[in-house]
């Protein structure tokens, strides 16, 4: 953020320059109208031009400062999604582990209500099948 309103302050410093150099550029000390090739309006245009130079400069830095954030975010980001892709890949084999559980359970269940059914008293008096034993 802070070097967003940098870039903000050096562009209106390069805007406020060009008006200003334009104005000297066109005019002397006193307002009046300078010709073109007045020794005056060369100095000036020295001078506005050394500042225009100064001032690219600082706005090039700034640049290159927000662009070396920019690229930390991207590389933060990038790790993070990396991460969360991680993080889902291993709950989606858990999930799947889980379900075959609960699956294998279910079918244990099943078989001991068919043996229950056919007359078999252990079946019926065992307790139901839990699927954390079939983790």
């Amino acid at each position: 953020m802070k070097s967003i309103f940098l870039l903000g302050l050096a562009s209106a410093a390069l805007l406020s320059t060009g008006a200003i150099a334009q104005q000297v550029s066109d005019t002397d000390n006193t307002g009046h109208a300078q010709p073109a090739g007045a020794p005056g309006v060369a100095a000036a245009n020295a001078v506005s031009a050394a500042q225009s130079q100064q001032q690219a400069a600082a706005t090039d830095a700034v640049n290159a400062a927000v662009q070396g954030s920019a690229d930390q975010d991207m590389a933060a980001y990038r790790q993070a999604v990396m991460a969360n892709h991680r993080i889902a890949a291993n709950d989606a084999r858990v999930y799947a582990h889980q379900q075959r559980a609960y699956a294998d359970a279910m079918m244990a269940w099943r078989a001991q209500v068919e043996a229950c059914h056919k007359g078999h008293p252990a079946a019926c008096n065992a307790p139901s099948p839990n699927p954390a034993d079939f983790w």
